[in-house]
């Protein structure tokens, strides 16, 4: 998101875009092994391939609302900030549900 307001500036811009890529791809360890603390054993591998085949389909889904929306208003950046709140929403909703369920759970492996 700060894309949008600093794109005038590439230094900034290149540094910003480090920064998301530094947690983007440091949680994926992290978001894997949440499935395996709330699933039972025999249900782990559905938990991942559902994962996995959310995001895929994010995967393909996002490019194309980036584009409708560059289309639809000629600016770029709108695109990014859309995936910047996709991504705070995203890293927002394990911390709401994962809050309870961790506590309530009587997993057993």
């Amino acid at each position: 998101m700060a894309l949008y307001f600093l794109h005038a500036e590439a230094a900034v811009g290149i540094a910003c875009l480090c920064v998301a890529a530094f947690g983007l791809f440091g949680a994926f360890g992290v978001f894997f092994a949440i499935p395996s603390a709330f699933l039972a054993q025999s249900q782990r591998a559905a938990g991942l391939a559902v994962i996995t085949t959310i995001g895929n389909l994010a995967g393909f889904v996002m490019p194309w609302v980036s584009g409708a929306i560059q289309t639809g208003t000629a600016d770029v950046y709108l695109g990014m900030v859309i995936y910047g709140f996709v991504a705070l929403a995203g890293s927002a909703l394990p911390i709401l549900f994962l809050r309870d369920g961790a506590q309530t759970s009587g997993r057993k492996s």
